[in-house]
C-alpha cells in the first residue's frame, strides 16, 4: 500500500506551543492559526470517550484562545447558529445558547470556518458580534472588537489565562506515542487486507488519528 495522501495539520503539542507564541508577541499567521483551530476541533470531538485521555477543560480554554486570536486578527463574515444547529437570520433575537462560525475573506476552504459555542466567546468579542448581528451585518473586523477589559456594572471581565502547561505538554506527549502505534497497527491491517472496502476504511482510520495528533507515518 503506498503513502497515503493526507493534508498537513499542528498536532496538539504544536498547537500549544504556537498558542503560547502568539501570546508572547508574535504576530498572527492566518495558516497556522486555521490548522490549530481545525486540529482542537478534531481532537475534542474524537477523542471523546475514547483511550486517548485530555483534560477537556484545558484544552477547550486553548481552542478558547485560538479562535480569539482568529476573529480578532482577521477580517471576515460570521454566521450565529442556534442550539439545533440551525443558521439564524438577521432579524431574529440573538439566542442564548448557540454557536458562532467565523471565515476569514479571502478563506474558501471548508476547514478555514472555525466554530464555537457562544457561551465560550471572550466578552468583548461577543459584545462586538452582538452589535454586528443587531445592525444587520454579520462582517467583522479587528477594529470592531474591544481588547480592553469588558466591564459591566463596575465588574470587568479580562482575557482568561490558560494554566496547566506540563498537563497539556504530557498529555499530548503520551497521545501521540499511543497514536502513533495504533496507527502502524492500522497500517499494517490495510496492507494485508484483500478488502477494497475494508482498506478505506482503516485507511480513514488513519487520517483520522492525523487530524489529532499530526504525522504519524515517520
Amino acid at each position: 500500500m503506498g503513502r497515503i495522501e493526507r493534508r498537513h495539520r499542528l498536532a496538539l503539542d504544536e498547537s500549544y506551543r504556537y498558542f503560547r507564541g502568539l501570546e508572547a508577541g508574535e504576530q498572527p499567521d492566518l495558516f497556522k492559526l486555521s490548522r490549530s483551530l481545525s486540529n482542537l476541533s478534531a481532537a475534542l470531538f474524537q477523542t471523546e470517550g475514547s483511550e486517548f485521555k485530555l483534560t477537556r477543560q484545558l484544552w477547550t480554554r486553548l481552542h478558547e484562545g485560538l479562535f480569539e486570536y482568529y476573529i480578532s486578527n482577521f477580517t471576515g463574515t460570521f454566521v450565529l447558529r442556534d442550539a439545533s444547529g440551525t443558521a439564524l437570520e438577521h432579524g431574529q433575537s440573538w439566542p442564548e445558547q448557540g454557536f458562532v462560525s467565523f471565515r476569514p475573506h479571502g478563506c474558501r476552504r471548508s476547514e478555514d470556518t472555525a466554530s464555537i459555542s457562544i457561551s465560550r466567546l471572550y466578552p468583548g468579542t461577543l459584545v462586538a458580534l452582538q452589535k454586528k448581528w443587531k445592525q444587520g451585518n454579520n462582517h467583522i473586523e479587528p477594529s470592531s472588537i474591544e481588547k480592553k477589559p469588558a466591564c459591566t456594572d463596575g465588574v470587568c471581565f479580562v482575557r482568561p489565562m490558560l494554566l496547566g502547561e506540563e498537563v497539556l505538554k504530557q498529555e499530548s506527549q503520551s497521545g501521540k506515542e499511543k497514536a502513533y502505534q495504533h496507527f502502524w497497527e492500522l497500517y499494517l491491517q490495510a496492507y494485508c487486507t484483500p478488502k477494497k472496502h475494508e482498506r478505506e476504511v482503516l485507511v480513514r482510520s488513519m487520517l483520522a488519528l492525523e487530524a489529532v495528533w499530526g504525522n504519524l507515518y515517520y
